[in-house]
């Protein structure tokens, strides 16, 4: 990459990067503004009033004491109009009985050995809730004996899985008038904490003439926000029923919305996208996917009538998986939640490109004044640069080239869109303002329009771009997540795309 160009911000200026950074950031489409003698050359906006293209969820301000569940939850539900695509279970053989979705995002996952759910084994005290049926079976087992995890001779797990099920034994099911027993909640977050302790004991150390082992992270589920506001920057009032975090001691009051890896909802009715848990996990797969603007797409799951399905988000809309019942299919729900649990972060939403420090903040658009009807400019002023020791939140690759993060600068609202998250970094002593983006139609447009007006004063210096790749040679777009079939009828298709600029 040429960095002999005179346009140089060293480290020690005082310069504030709104002044600069804002002129690769518009409100919907780039817009480019330059002085040519007494002419002026400017991009039109592509959005003009509320009430004709733009409804996103993102072209309002965020309420400043939050919003109503069903306000929200009506939101959302109306952005993802006509963009969420539902699979079925695929006839053309075992390599697709997940789903064309689950191959796409677990496909590094399918070459590894997932231990066969008929040999997991726990300790006996550990299953705390028994019915009838499990105060037969292990009647004069010792509490300390293992015991199989299911049984396969009946097709069922060895634990209560519904409430209603529970007629005695160690535990005792709290009772509510609506909706799940808040205990059932809990109680089955241990249980998939259990699977997941029995799953990792079953990982065998690889040889050296095996392949690298790609279950390598360690993850763990929480139920302790069921009774009480997760924070949210936006101030938005949600309480998710279950988290999956890194599995390292954290404070539990510094968990908040930009901690969670993937979520899931537990309900005892059955899943229709109109029901509830679909409304509900489309507005908090949107709450995460503002709060870590960096993600790729967010996963979620839901777990209805023992039902599971994996959720899918990112900026072109969703996809839904087929249904995997828990008692008659345990080897795929086995699998699901092991690649959610094990597998590297980029399995389960987060860009390989981006190393982000939990604690960098992102700006909040509560903070930023609009009198238009655009959607706001969400610009914070950074701290000077006078020090060589200015804090690093995190890294950023553009090819091979490696930046280091000092603060995010711009983030977009929206759920579906452009996705824009950009970057103040610095290379080499070089500081530079990174967009990352997601790019409809041409994905290099706006990097031509940018060639052709360099040189005039006023117009920032392009240094780099890239359509960043998920593996080599293969470029990261949306229509990746959706079968063919589906292609066609999507709104639109978006390519990631990372432009390097300097002032």
């Amino acid at each position: 990459m040429d960095r002999t160009m005179s346009n140089r911000l060293p480290i020690g200026s005082e310069h504030k990067a709104k002044v600069y950074f804002s002129r690769i950031i518009d409100q919907a489409d780039p817009v480019v503004e330059v002085s040519v003698q007494s002419s002026m050359v400017q991009h039109p906006q592509k959005f003009s009033s509320l009430d004709s293209i733009y409804k996103s969820i993102g072209s309002l301000l965020p309420p400043r004491n939050g919003c109503t569940v069903q306000t929200m939850d009506r939101l959302t539900v109306q952005e993802l109009e006509g963009s969420i695509i539902h699979e079925s279970h695929s006839k053309s053989g075992p390599t697709y009985t997940f789903g064309f979705l689950i191959n796409i995002i677990f496909a590094t996952c399918r070459q590894q050995g997932i231990p066969e759910v008929s040999k997991l084994t726990i300790p006996l005290k550990v299953i705390r809730i028994r019915d009838s049926r499990l105060q037969d079976k292990f009647a004069g087992y010792p509490e300390s004996s293992k015991v199989l995890l299911y049984n396969s001779r009946v097709g069922s797990w060895n634990w209560v899985l519904d409430s209603e099920e529970a007629v005695g034994g160690i535990g005792n099911w709290d009772s509510q008038s609506n909706g799940p027993p808040l205990h059932q909640e809990k109680e089955f977050t241990y249980f998939l904490n259990t699977v997941c302790m029995a799953i990792k004991n079953k990982f065998r150390p690889t040889t050296e003439s095996q392949s690298a082992p790609v279950f390598t992270a360690h993850r763990c589920w929480m139920a302790d926000w069921l009774d009480h506001i997760m924070p949210s920057a936006y101030n938005y009032n949600r309480k998710p029923d279950l988290i999956l975090l890194e599995n390292e001691l954290v404070p539990h009051n510094k968990i908040s919305w930009k901690s969670l890896k993937i979520l899931a909802e537990l309900m005892r009715e059955s899943f229709t996208p109109t029901a509830r848990i679909a409304r509900t996990l489309d507005t908090k797969a949107y709450l995460i996917m503002i709060e870590q603007p960096w993600r790729r797409f967010v996963l979620a799951l839901s777990f209805s009538k023992l039902k599971l399905r994996l959720h899918f988000y990112n900026h072109s809309g969703g996809s839904i998986s087929p249904p995997f019942h828990l008692q008659r299919n345990p080897q795929e729900f086995l699998f699901i939640l092991t690649c959610v649990v094990f597998s590297p972060c980029s399995c389960i939403g987060f860009d390989d490109t981006v190393n982000i420090i939990p604690k960098i903040p992102v700006p909040s658009p509560l903070l930023t004044k609009s009198s238009t009807n655009f959607p706001p400019v969400n610009c914070v002023s950074v701290p000077s640069l006078s020090s060589s020791t200015q804090e690093i939140y995190g890294t950023i690759r553009v090819r091979r080239d490696i930046y280091e993060i000092l603060g995010i600068l711009f983030s977009s609202t929206g759920f579906l869109g452009r996705g824009t998250v950009c970057y103040l970094a610095v290379c080499n002593g070089i500081v530079y303002v990174i967009k990352d983006h997601w790019v409809s139609g041409s994905p290099l447009h706006e990097v031509g329009m940018l060639k052709h007006v360099q040189g005039i004063k006023g117009v920032l210096t392009y240094v780099d771009s890239w359509e960043v790749e998920v593996e080599e040679d293969v470029v990261e777009t949306t229509e990746r997540y959706r079968e063919e079939r589906f292609r066609r009828k999507m709104k639109s298709i978006h390519t990631h795309v990372c432009l390097v600029t300097t002032p």
